[in-house]
């Protein structure tokens, strides 16, 4: 997909509307084809306004979770009668629902933890990354940019068994599936350019990179992104691998381009 047709995925943390009647709903139902339909024709027989939510529903699973922000303002229905409405659908198994403790600001606290394909995670933004890096460097000099470095190496090696472990994949296929996923949790948009396991020679090219996004008007600036592919390849490989960035966001450049190969003894 070319990078002007992708639009933003917006992480469900909550939703913020002024002096409007914010209420999260969750609904646990049962994983058959309909069930989502018939919560959702409820919903809107009752004049309830879905804000934002996410479906969480996966084949071979027993149960599904249906959790959305709705707007109550002017419906004349309490969130006690709609969760009591949706309790009576035959493909509800559970209903619970939270108001907000800051009248229009509705924030989801009825999940935890946060789980990225299976996997337990955490959410900052680019923004405060941005301060920790930029903070490594001032206090840290070229000893932060080590840092942040090694870090990668490690994330990257930990990510490479984790993928082999659990999708019994390897070579090639590893790399794409790794790089994929760094468009899914909002790293940047990767291309790979080449791949020769025979040299351990791999090119990605990498749009909208968040770490380099920060650092814009100085030099080349990503190291922990070139330490993550580092160790991605180093365990790929089975080779001491290196990986140099020859363009960068952050010094003018459209995108940043990595290049990996055998690192000269």
């Amino acid at each position: 997909m070319k990078r002007g047709d992708m639009l933003p995925k917006h992480f469900f943390a909550g939703v913020y509307a002024k002096d409007r009647r914010l209420v999260e709903f969750r609904v646990v139902k049962k994983n058959v084809v309909g069930a989502l339909a018939k919560v959702t024709a409820l919903l809107a027989e009752l004049g309830v306004d879905l804000c934002s939510g996410f479906l969480s529903a996966y084949p071979g699973e027993a149960r599904s979770v249906f959790s959305f922000v709705a707007d109550l303002s002017g419906v004349g229905v309490s969130p006690a009668v709609v969760a009591e409405r949706l309790r009576g659908l035959d493909v509800v198994l559970d209903v619970r629902y939270s108001e907000p403790t800051i009248p229009g600001f509705m924030v989801d606290v009825l999940h935890f933890p946060l789980l990225s394909l299976g996997e337990r995670s955490v959410s900052f933004t680019v923004r405060v990354l941005g301060a920790i890096f930029k903070r490594l460097y001032e206090v840290y000099g070229s000893g932060g940019a080590f840092i942040l470095y090694d870090m990668g190496v490690e994330a990257g090696r930990a990510k490479v068994e984790a993928v082999r472990s659990r999708y019994r994949l390897d070579g090639r296929d590893v790399l794409e599936l790794i790089l994929e996923e760094r468009v899914a949790k909002g790293w940047c948009l990767p291309r790979l350019v080449e791949f020769n396991s025979n040299e351990a020679k791999v090119e990605v090219d990498v749009y909208e990179l968040f770490e380099c996004r920060a650092f814009r008007g100085g030099a080349a600036q990503s190291s922990f992104f070139r330490g993550y592919l580092a160790g991605v390849l180093r365990t790929l490989f089975r080779e001491d691998v290196e990986v140099v960035e020859d363009m960068c966001v952050a010094k003018g450049d459209e995108y940043c381009r990595f290049k990996s190969g055998l690192k000269e003894v």
